[in-house]
């Protein structure tokens, strides 16, 4: 049996949903691979990252602190790094992969040399969950004359900037996208809250999707525009900051909140009081039918819930400004390029967005735009995947 590891964490969410897309499109194709997924920071180093990072994600701390956080990490890595190669050795030889998918940044040197100390010969890939890399020594470094080591890129931009640090070209791999859940591509399914409203759970295929149906039956007006907040794994307390200005701004439009972990959020806005109806869920696995629902989506400028939204035919309006995290920067600038939406300097600007993505025919370019977009990356790293394991 063919062995994987994953590695990845749950810092923010979109590496871990990655992980899971991948384990779950492996596990659809290749039933006989084994997929064993671990966050190297606490399973293996002992680092609290996982829950720091996250919870200055629900506070909005990651942008004055991130200039502070990568430094220190760094400088910590160095430190530590015997000790955490002797770590990632024990648990290769443990694990005994045949193969390991990396999807988070900053450590893959150490995971890579660490590999080929335990099992020399055994491919290592970076799959990248960003649609640009953010040098120095983030997801890609410098390592030449490396045979084992491949990285799988969702964007041209990331190819470019492979081969300019010298990765050969036979071990990169461009992609249509970053991968997202093969949920995305599958019949559209209610939250289990409202099954009793459709014996089957299961909505019809997205061609036939009865989209004010569906709004109905989460006590939406079918009528109304509708736009989505969905700001990751953690939320985000702008989302509060937002439903504020758009419900004092008296537009006709009603809204859905996505606000993964973050149950103090979900707890503010469903005690909030407003004019126009509005959902607010927490987390959930059913992102693909809350998407579909609606008419745009206000976020963050993250490759995860971007992607997503695409996915589902929906323009974006997000920002751009000396706040955002480098790394999310080029996300903004691909969006702009694209015309897949609308990014402002600052979400003080939101009731000025809507009503420009509220009018028909800018809308409906909007969409179109999405919808000439095709990600079939989930699929294309499988196959990626099958071909390093048999040397194609």
């Amino acid at each position: 049996m063919t062995k994987i590891s994953l590695v990845a964490n749950d810092a923010g969410g979109g590496h871990r949903a990655s992980a899971q897309a991948l384990e779950a499109a492996i596990a659809e194709q290749f039933p006989n691979w084994q997929t064993d997924r671990v966050d190297v920071y606490r399973d293996i180093l002992g680092l609290p990252v996982t829950y720091t990072y996250n919870l200055m994600l629900r506070l909005d701390w990651t942008v004055p602190f991130w200039p502070v956080l990568v430094p220190w990490f760094r400088w910590h890595k160095k430190l530590r790094q015997k000790a955490w190669l002797a770590k990632l050795r024990r648990y290769w030889q443990q694990q005994q992969p045949d193969l390991v998918v990396s999807a988070i940044p900053f450590v893959n040197r150490e995971l890579y040399h660490s590999l080929q100390q335990v099992r020399s010969g055994i491919p290592f890939v970076i799959l990248l969950t960003d649609l640009a890399d953010d040098p120095p020594d983030f997801w890609l470094e410098a390592w030449p004359g490396e045979p084992n080591l491949f990285a799988i890129c969702p964007t041209s931009r990331v190819m470019e900037q492979a081969l300019e640090l010298g990765y050969p070209k036979t071990q990169l791999f461009e992609t249509s996208g970053v991968v997202l859940h093969p949920r995305f591509y599958q019949p559209i399914t209610r939250p289990n809250r409202f099954i009793n409203n459709n014996p089957t759970g299961v909505s019809k295929q997205q061609s036939d999707f009865d989209r004010d149906r569906e709004r109905q039956i989460l006590g939406l007006d079918p009528d109304l525009t509708t736009a989505v907040l969905f700001f990751g794994g953690q939320g985000s307390n702008t989302m509060f900051q937002i439903a504020h200005r758009l419900e004092a701004s008296g537009l006709p439009l009603q809204l859905i909140f996505l606000c993964g972990k973050n149950q103090s959020l979900v707890r503010q806005l469903r005690c909030c009081s407003h004019r126009y109806p509005w959902v607010v869920e927490g987390f959930t696995n059913s992102i693909p039918y809350y998407l579909s629902v609606a008419d745009f989506l206000i976020g963050k400028p993250g490759p995860g819930s971007l992607s997503e939204a695409i996915a589902c035919n929906l323009p974006i309006i997000t920002v751009c400004n000396t706040s955002t995290l480098w790394h999310e920067r080029y996300n903004a600038q691909w969006i702009r390029e694209r015309e897949l939406g609308i990014v402002l300097q600052d979400f003080r600007e939101i009731e000025t967005a809507v009503v420009t993505l509220m009018k028909p025919q800018t809308l409906m370019r909007y969409q179109a735009n999405a919808r000439a977009i095709e990600n079939r990356a989930i699929f294309e790293v499988v196959d990626i995947l099958r071909g390093i394991l048999n040397h194609d």
